[in-house]
């Protein structure tokens, strides 16, 4: 959406989050507790994304991030890698498949990923203030037990997710910018990439 609404929703947030963790290799580490409790708050979550293309699992989770042109109302689409139609492509005409992706993601407005560069999933917004506070305990890697507690906002995990949700965004936008003349070179400049 044009508002960029799943950068600041708990679930959505929960949802980039995990991707994010799968990814870095962040959920693989946490499996049954010893204090008796039970399982630690990841271990569905390491289950629900044990994608990394070993031993035939399935291939990881990718975030794709997509939109309609605020002007034309067309669909657009950013994605972390190829489609599978680009993939096809390069594998016939190596350099092809990249290429019609940049093409593909020119037009994708620039705006909308320049709001994500600041996400904070610590500060995202839930309909139910319950679902936000196991959502932040289940990512922070808390037991089954603990996730109704008050969640730990300092945790490591909130930040990883942070930093690896904005470089993601940062990388997707950095084409776009450039394309469109946008300054990329400070803090202060129009896309402080």
């Amino acid at each position: 959406d044009p508002e960029a609404t799943p950068f600041s929703r708990i679930w959505c947030c929960f949802e980039e989050g995990v991707v994010m963790l799968a990814a870095r290799g962040h959920l693989a580490s946490y499996r049954r507790s010893r204090s008796g409790d039970g399982v630690f708050g990841r271990t569905a979550l390491q289950e629900l994304v044990a994608r990394d293309g070993a031993d035939g699992r399935r291939q990881p989770l990718m975030l794709d991030i997509a939109t309609t042109h605020p002007s034309t109302g067309e669909a657009e689409m950013l994605t972390e890698g190829l489609t599978e139609r680009e993939a096809e492509d390069e594998q016939e005409d190596p350099g092809m498949g990249w290429s019609k992706k940049s093409d593909r993601e020119e037009s994708f407005p620039v705006g909308v990923v320049q709001s994500c560069l600041d996400i904070d999933v610590r500060e995202a917004s839930a309909s139910e203030e319950v679902d936000k506070t196991r959502i932040l305990n289940a990512l922070a890697g808390r037991p089954l037990g603990s996730l109704d507690d008050a969640p730990k906002l300092a945790d490591p995990s909130c930040e990883t997710i942070n930093q690896a949700l904005r470089s993601l965004f940062a990388v997707a936008a950095w084409r776009q910018a450039l394309h469109s003349g946008k300054d990329i070179s400070s803090k202060k400049s129009d896309l402080p990439l």
